[in-house]
């Protein structure tokens, strides 16, 4: 997976792309399912009596509403009503807490659920000192904004903290440990900045902790590795830096640890062997160096692994792990490994997702994998021998995505005899350099949604039968040798043609990369995929078929650097969906369809290097392109052509030329305005070198 931590800052609103193992969901899932149980939507009751909120607290929540600038969707106006009964107020008798104040009447607020409300504006402090019994308070996804104000930090009795996903900015305060009954502390996706306070290990009940995607910087303070009921750690997506302290091993209670895309460096400490209880260990996208560390093998209950993009080295082989029995995700890819990819994999019989793409392992891959009987996500670069590998991987009967990208260089592609690969949706054998001819064996795969047989030297024609595919909705066989026409299948692929097909139901994550006119379109998940259809770089010719017209799902067609012919056809405008569309390098002759410019969503578009005459069509997205779509055309005009970044290109008179010069007509507004723009230049070239004379004799006299 290819994620940027530019990405990941700009979303602050949006669920995290990060990898979230179930088991970490889960956890709070229950944490707040049991919270829920015990209050429900109705009134709350005590036995058989309703309970009611004293005035203290009543008025308390009265001027936190209106500090703020949407109020509280939902509570009245009449400050006079009972509080307990209002939207996400939790109240408690006298008796169930912890008030030593007996002249305070009434019932206590103990909750705050405002987590999705609306809620919008900077929050006042004084109104929250008067709920001292509060003990949990979510505000969690809404738009609240500014620092969190130090009274709210002398709310003693907190024990669950949720101010994620907002826009709260500034340093987190030392006051923070304050709150000594601290449970739960989640402020993640928001603009926190600075180190993290060293007074946070006076929380020594913390459980929970969460600050991931926040600005927040420095060192991991080494007191935090001293709260020993710590079971959840998430710090990714900041810009903490230095080396991870060996200190984490005395969190014998961890049971998820995230701290990818930082600027983390050194060795990975060799301190795991007490964390008995740990389940996922993420550390993508930082600078560790040195070898995985030994003692991960001795953590039988991990279930994800993930230490991709870092600079990990040494061999692989000498690391055991045949102890990592649970072990379903292991992802290793972008490191510099050194040696051939390890057989004793195969001892993790539960793998489901392994990723070694550019990790630096390469040879063939081992035999033993067809034990991997779970696997089905498989992402490798630099294997040798497709002919023994395809035969191994068939017995993997689960396999749904696999990706064999930079593999087999200049080896013959087995055009049939492979079977085992029914199930597959994904299918990336690119960059590879393979011979021969688009396999026959992928008939069978008639699930496929994604096939990238991408900058290989794979000859013949493009076969019928991929229209067959009926969930193919990502075909990708630019930079190869194919030559023919265009077979009238393409135009039957009922993906793109369908809005009843979708391609959400394959939600791998896995690393894309696309050159669509220099801008990378790095894709995360394949629904996010766009729909695309990519023969560029071929030597096929013929005509564009007028079939494509149907395919209005489709968002991307790329016939670039072929030696298509004949017009570009009028039903071209029917896909509604096309944001990308690139036509040029070829033998195209006519005028560009004026129908087009109603392709809306289209941002990207080339015709460039063609034959085609006439007027550029104007309006809708034509506006917006730059002269390159166009160049290439000699016989082109129009007023997108006419555009101040775009040399003047007029039509010819029957392409007649005098002495080296086009005669070319430009119409009269244009013609208009350029003759009374070039007055003054000719004006001021005749009599400017007079007066600059003249000034210079002034001078000597």
């Amino acid at each position: 997976m290819i994620l940027r931590r530019g990405a990941l800052k700009g979303m602050k609103r949006v669920q995290p792309v990060l990898t979230v193992n179930c088991s970490s969901v889960g956890f709070f899932l229950c944490f707040f399912c049991s919270f829920h149980s015990s209050s429900s939507s109705s009134p709350p009751v005590s036995g058989s009596r309703v309970l009611t909120c004293n005035s203290k607290d009543r008025d308390a929540l009265v001027g936190f509403s209106k500090g703020l600038d949407s109020g509280v969707p939902g509570w009245p106006r009449n400050a006079s009503s009972n509080c307990c009964r209002w939207p996400g107020v939790h109240c408690a008798t006298a008796a169930a807490s912890s008030s030593r104040n007996t002249s305070v009447r009434g019932s206590r607020v103990v909750g705050l659920e405002l987590g999705r409300k609306g809620l919008k504006g900077a929050l006042r402090g004084e109104p929250l000192l008067g709920l001292d019994e509060l003990t949990t308070l979510n505000l969690s996804q809404n738009s609240l904004v500014g620092v969190v104000p130090v009274q709210l930090l002398q709310l003693r009795q907190l024990e669950v903290l949720d101010l994620s996903k907002n826009f709260f900015f500034g340093a987190v305060s030392g006051d923070i440990g304050n709150l000594s009954a601290l449970r739960h502390l989640d402020i993640s996706f928001n603009s926190f900045s600075g180190p993290v306070p060293a007074s946070l290990s006076s929380c020594s009940m913390l459980a929970s902790l969460d600050l991931r995607g926040n600005s927040l910087s420095g060192g991991i303070p080494a007191d935090l590795f001293r709260l020993r009921q710590l079971g959840v750690l998430y710090l990714s997506g900041n810009n903490f830096t230095g080396e991870l302290s060996d200190g984490v091993g005395n969190l014998s209670a961890l049971r998820h640890l995230e701290i990818s895309f930082n600027n983390f460096s050194g060795p990975i400490p060799d301190a795991f062997r007490g964390l008995r209880e740990l389940r996922t260990f993420a550390a993508r996208h930082n600078g560790f160096t040195g070898g995985l560390p030994a003692s991960l093998s001795s953590c039988s209950t991990l279930t994800s692994l993930d230490l991709g993009e870092n600079s990990l080295s040494e061999e692989i082989r000498l690391f055991d792990f045949t102890g990592l029995v649970r072990l379903r995700t292991l992802r290793l890819d972008s490191n510099r490994f050194v040696g051939r990819i390890p057989g004793n994999l195969s001892s993790c019989t539960g793998l489901e997702w392994l990723t070694l793409a550019k990790s630096g392992l390469h040879g063939e891959i081992p035999s033993s994998f067809r034990d991997l009987r779970a696997l089905s996500i498989l992402s490798l670069s630099n294997a040798s021998n497709v002919s023994g590998a395809l035969a191994i991987l068939s017995e993997c009967r689960n396999l749904t995505v696999l990706v064999l990208r930079s593999s087999f260089l200049n080896e013959s592609m087995p055009s049939d005899g492979i079977r085992g690969f029914e199930r597959l949706k994904a299918l990336a054998v690119a960059n590879c350099g393979l011979s021969g001819s688009i396999p026959s064996w992928l008939k069978a795969c008639a699930g496929l949604r994604l096939l990238d047989l991408s900058s290989n030297r794979l000859g013949g024609e493009v076969p019928p039968w991929l229209g067959n595919l009926v969930h193919l909705f990502y075909l990708d066989l630019s930079n190869n040798l194919l030559g023919g026409g265009l077979p009238n299948a393409l135009a039957r692929l009922y993906c793109p043609t369908s809005r009843n097909c979708t391609q959400a139901d394959v939600s791998s994550l896995l690393e894309w990369r696309q050159n669509r006119g220099g801008l990378v379109v790095e894709y995360t998940r394949f629904s996010s995929v766009l729909p695309t259809l990519d023969l560029s770089n071929n030597m096929m010719n013929g005509p564009i078929l007028t079939g494509f017209g149907d395919l209005t799902q489709l968002s991307v067609l790329d016939l670039s650097n072929n030696n298509f012919s004949g017009p570009i056809p009028e039903q071209l405008s029917n896909m509604s969906r096309l944001e990308f569309l690139d036509l040029s390098h070829n033998n195209l002759s006519g005028s560009i369809p004026d129908s087009l410019v109603r392709l809306t969503f289209l941002s990207g578009f080339s015709v460039a290097y063609n034959h085609l005459r006439g007027r550029v069509p104007t309006g809708g997205q034509f506006a917006t392109f730059p002269c390159s779509s166009f160049e290439g055309n000699s016989d082109q005009w129009g007023e997108p052509l006419l555009s101040m970044y775009c040399p003047v290109v007029t039509p010819s008179v029957n392409g007649t030329e005098m002495e080296g010069f086009k005669i070319t007509f430009m119409p009269l507004p244009y013609g208009i305005g350029v003759v009374i723009g070039f007055i003054p230049t000719v004006v001021i070239c005749r009599f400017y070198p007079r007066c600059l004379r003249r000034k210079k004799e002034d001078r000597r006299e």
